[in-house]
């Protein structure tokens, strides 16, 4: 090795979009002509050129496909948050359903253990009663 830098494309892993690090296919990533970064169609609009810092090739977008890509993303963003909202609204019932049953088993353990007291107590009594009257 003479201690050349050499630069060789990621063989290994996931390909990622340098804009928003998602993960993507050859299919859904664009290549950018001048750094060869990966990049989602909607993150390249989003951002209005190649993300890469120093990247004077990158082609830049329209503003009208700018907005667009930036309503796309907003929308899948608010599609996310309904997502996790509802999941939350699901785990919150869920956690409502194991309460109830746990305030069941509260009170069916607290019958039993009085009911065991009640049975003592009669016991001793009788006892009491047995040995206190002779």
């Amino acid at each position: 090795m003479n201690g050349a830098l050499a630069i060789r494309p990621r063989s290994d892993g996931p390909l990622r979009c340098a804009f928003c690090h998602g993960e993507g296919t050859e299919e859904d990533l664009e290549t950018c002509a001048g750094c060869r970064a990966r990049v989602h169609l909607d993150c390249r609009g989003a951002a209005g050129r190649c993300p890469t810092l120093g990247c004077e090739i990158g082609t830049p977008v329209s503003r009208r496909d700018h907005d667009e890509a930036l309503a796309r993303m907003q929308a899948g963003v608010q599609v996310r948050e309904l997502e996790t909202l509802r999941e939350r609204r699901e785990l919150d019932a869920r956690l409502d359903e194991v309460r109830l049953l746990q305030a069941k088993v509260t009170n069916v353990l607290l019958s039993v253990v009085a009911m065991v007291a009640f049975l003592i107590a009669k016991a001793v009594l009788e006892m009491v009663n047995h040995w206190g009257g002779k």
